[in-house]
């Protein structure tokens, strides 16, 4: 009988398992002379495998988190525990606070697309979802909605201060990142929207004198 590839492959692993099984403790201790002889070789290889596998690695964690929800709180319990004891308290973070920044803002600029699958996962995610609900219940409450002008479809209602909105385009509201809590980019979007209300009237006065 002829094997194909893939049952070739499938037996070679389960051969090369039985046998690290059977010699697992020499293996180890192999292992261990040659990565204390060859540091620096060592730490080029995992170096360059943990970058070419990234995503891949992120997947797989991903997926083996779903499935197993248990293992993965004992772990996250046994690590949280760990690193209490080390650097991570409060008293160590506060003291370290721009140290932390850079790292973790240099991780950001390298890493930005394991972010926004860790993002889109978690956002999807039952956690993820009742966080959105609640930031966007406490956004409501503390924002009022007084529309100036009518909604109209693929439309966004844009708060110019916390009482009144204008209704724009879901495009031309999305075009500048801004905020009307901390008023981040505030002047240039309600001169945006402002604007648009403007040609919107214009549009309509000529509809009804035409």
């Amino acid at each position: 009988m002829v094997l194909s590839t893939i049952e070739i492959k499938e037996n070679k692993k389960k051969s090369d398992w039985k046998y690290y099984q059977k010699n697992r403790d020499d293996i180890l201790k192999k292992q261990k002379e040659y990565n204390a002889k060859n540091k620096t070789k060592t730490k080029k290889y995992y170096d360059s495998w943990y970058e070419s596998n990234k995503l891949e690695r992120i997947q797989k964690a991903t997926s083996w988190n779903k499935e197993h929800p248990i293992n993965r709180k004992k772990a996250l319990k046994k690590y949280n525990l760990s690193v209490k004891e080390q650097k991570t308290s409060e008293k160590w973070r506060k003291k370290n606070r721009k140290k932390l920044n850079d790292i973790n803002k240099k991780f950001r600029d390298e890493n930005q697309e394991i972010i926004k699958i860790l993002n889109l996962n978690y956002r999807h995610s039952p956690q993820g979802k009742l966080a959105n609900k609640r930031r966007k219940d406490k956004r409501n409450r503390q924002l009022e909605t007084i529309p100036i002008n009518n909604w109209f479809e693929d439309s966004h209602g844009h708060h110019i201060n916390k009482v009144y909105i204008i209704y724009i385009p879901k495009w031309l509201h999305n075009s500048v990142r801004h905020n009307v809590f901390t008023w981040k980019n505030m002047e240039v979007m309600n001169t945006l929207a402002h604007f648009f209300l403007i040609m919107q009237n214009i549009k309509e006065l000529n509809k009804l004198f035409s």
